[in-house]
């Protein structure tokens, strides 16, 4: 009789250990109902540029990169008040480059893990 329920643990032991950790902590999980692949959708305003597949010739492409103001913030309540409105005083910003990020450019603390952010309560 033990040799038999020995034998059902060993049995049962590989499917034991195959529980799912849930997808969010699980690194080889990198989608999940996500839309296939497709081209890109931008719009050109003529066959000409369309065909060129540049889309910074196009009239409809602005480009985001360049130097912006920023201003760091170690939690929201420290933030700037009413930094969105048009006329805000941002002189005393600093200017960061963009595309980057901004604890490579000295701002914040970088984490390089695939631990969670240590976010405060």
């Amino acid at each position: 009789m033990h040799v038999l329920l020995a034998v059902f643990v060993l049995m049962l032991a590989p499917v034991l250990t195959t529980v799912a950790q849930p997808n969010w902590s699980n690194p080889k999980v990198l989608q999940i109902n996500t839309v296939t692949p497709n081209a890109t959708l931008f719009s050109y305003p003529s066959l000409t540029t369309a065909v060129s597949y540049d889309a910074s010739t196009s009239s409809h492409y602005q480009s985001l990169n360049g130097s912006w103001k920023f201003h760091w913030s170690s939690t929201p309540e420290n933030r700037p008040k009413n930094f969105f409105v048009k006329d805000y005083n941002d002189r005393n910003w600093d200017t960061i480059e963009v595309p980057s990020n901004w604890e490579i450019q000295g701002y914040g603390t970088a984490i390089y893990s695939n631990i969670p952010y240590p976010f405060p309560k």
